[in-house]
């Protein structure tokens, strides 16, 4: 939405609450960052029950953090193409299990 000199503001509705004590919104509970050099999308999360994080997206990076044991370890793209990512992280979010594969491959 829009204020009166056309900037954006953003806004939302709380129900009651004790005025008397700070309101927190969306506390950070943890954060990480797994990544490379270049542009990289995560498009879905997921945690499962031990509370493991999934993260899968695509990267541009030949960098991008690998394991041992992983499916492939290596960038399958060239400049301008991309890998297919998925990589599981524990409740710690230290980087376990990174899979990737070139996106022509999958399909």
């Amino acid at each position: 939405m829009r204020d009166q000199k056309s900037k954006i503001i953003y806004g939302f509705q709380v129900g009651e609450y004790d005025r008397t004590k700070p309101l927190v919104i969306d506390p950070l509970l943890a954060s990480t960052f797994i990544g490379g050099s270049s542009l990289d999308y995560a498009f879905a999360l997921a945690i499962d029950s031990s509370g493991d994080v999934f993260v899968a997206g695509w990267t541009s990076s030949s960098d991008y953090p690998t394991t041992d044991g992983a499916y492939d370890v290596t960038f399958n793209g060239s400049v301008g193409d991309v890998d297919i990512i998925v990589s599981k992280l524990d409740s710690n979010l230290t980087t376990l299990v990174v899979f990737r594969n070139k996106p022509a491959l999958i399909f």
